[in-house]
């Protein structure tokens, strides 16, 4: 049985600001964080809000782990 629907992508987004109070990150309008309808989906941006509150939540464990060793 073949599949009805497939998709595949990635997600991929840029932290811009990172102060202590503040997170400003972008996500990138790309095909694969569209549903099949074009529109953006709602998982995507809810995926990007929760890594986005988590790094604002977290603080400098997040700035920490992104350092160069």
């Amino acid at each position: 049985m073949e599949d009805f629907l497939k998709i595949e992508g990635k997600i991929e987004f840029d932290v811009v600001e990172h102060v202590p109070e503040r997170v400003v990150s972008e996500m990138p309008i790309q095909p694969s964080v569209k549903n099949p309808y074009g529109v953006v989906h709602a998982g995507a941006i809810l995926w990007f809000a929760d890594v986005t509150a988590s790094i604002l939540l977290l603080g400098s464990s997040y700035q920490n782990r992104q350092s160069p060793n």
